[in-house]
């Protein structure tokens, strides 16, 4: 409850006085485990239902999830197998998780209250560059990156690379693609592959 009343308290203060019903809504987390790992699923869907409670259906949610090399390349974390092992497992679990609730209308094995995706574009954000390399701060540059690519958003210029994946929301996607994959996915950073 405080979670919802947190998020319909920033609702409010950003659209207040304002018209239209555009907005987007950022949520940034690692998913390798500690508090975001275990709560990011519980606060997409408590800020889709403020949302809709609130009647800003067109708004979107754009889900930020840093893999686990940039979390272990944190100070304190990098060299620790225990822990390294630990994140992987957890940022593994989270992906089956992720992947799960981003393809819920296809799914027959498994039903909850909601058939709607975590997020309307699900981005993954990687330290490790195209050559398997962990880059020096990985988890800083993680987050630099997430940065720059929401402030992106703001950009208005045909070019942005943002915009183009934005345009995929939701119309363009394909309704009934050929094999079962979700085309909800962005990875940003250093690997900077499309997927």
């Amino acid at each position: 409850n405080n979670i919802r009343k947190k998020i319909e308290d920033v609702i409010n203060q950003v659209t207040t006085g304002r018209n239209g019903h555009y907005l987007n809504i950022h949520i940034i987390t690692g998913i390798s485990g500690g508090m975001g790992g275990g709560s990011f699923v519980d606060v997409c869907y408590i800020t889709k239902k403020v949302l809709h409670d609130l009647g800003l259906e067109a708004a979107r949610v754009f889900g930020y999830f840093v893999l686990p090399d940039a979390v272990i390349s944190k100070v304190g974390i990098i060299g620790n197998p225990v822990i390294t092992a630990s994140n992987e497992k957890n940022g593994i679990a989270s992906l089956l998780e992720i992947e799960h609730l981003m393809n819920l209308k296809d799914s027959n094995d498994f039903k909850i209250k909601t058939q709607e995706k975590l997020v309307d574009m699900c981005h993954f954000v990687s330290a490790t560059n195209m050559n398997g390399v962990l880059i020096e701060k990985g988890y800083e540059y993680a987050l630099n990156v997430i940065g720059d690519y929401i402030i992106g958003t703001w950009y208005k210029k045909e070019t942005s690379i943002v915009e183009e994946h934005i345009k995929f929301i939701p119309p363009k996607l394909d309704p009934e693609p050929e094999r079962g994959y979700s085309q909800n996915y962005h990875i940003i950073g250093s690997a900077n592959a499309e997927i």
